[in-house]
């Protein structure tokens, strides 16, 4: 929902592409619910193309999508492959903004894409971010930058939440029985 928040409101889209892989879970989901709310928010998709993890050459969906002429391309998968995408993609003369979600998030994406300029005018949207003012997470941070000596990605502070829940649920449990806990 965000994502297509970020394309109507934000980039005044009208348009969009959508680039799914076809075999992962997360990147359908994430690209229906795009579809769902930015179509809902009066946006049309021009092109719908795929593509499987690991693919190396995406030279023929692009030309699928440079064809259809979008405001905005939505390429909802992970970092490994949206990094080669975007260098493919600007290779080609398609310099409309990309957007993605959390499967970005890594140092490997700039490393994928070649070149930071290949990401120039993309975004992705996040369950999490260091910046945020609240009181937990600039905690959470500090702690993790102490220890690691760098800033928490969004999987860390993931795990960190887990790690809390589940230590939560042991301490409120009448045993440590995995039915208990549950």
């Amino acid at each position: 929902k965000v994502m297509a928040q970020v394309a109507k409101d934000e980039l005044k889209a009208g348009t969009a592409a959508i680039l799914t892989d076809q075999k992962n879970d997360y990147s359908v989901g994430l690209a229906g619910f795009f579809k769902t709310y930015f179509t809902a928010a009066g946006g049309t998709i021009v092109a719908e193309e795929s593509y499987a993890e690991g693919d190396k050459d995406f030279n023929g969906i692009l030309t699928k999508v440079k064809s259809a002429n979008p405001d905005v391309i939505v390429i909802p998968g992970y970092y490994n492959d949206v990094g080669l995408i975007a260098q493919q993609a600007r290779a080609q003369g398609v310099n409309q903004p990309l957007l993605g979600g959390d499967g970005w998030e890594s140092p490997k994406l700039l490393e994928g894409a070649g070149a930071p300029a290949a990401l120039e005018g993309a975004y992705y949207v996040n369950h999490y971010a260091t910046t945020s003012p609240k009181p937990e997470i600039q905690n959470f941070v500090s702690k993790y930058k102490a220890k690691y000596g760098n800033e928490p990605d969004s999987i860390a502070a993931l795990a960190y939440d887990a790690c809390k829940l589940l230590a939560d649920a042991m301490g409120r449990a009448p045993s440590l029985k995995g039915s208990d806990i549950r």
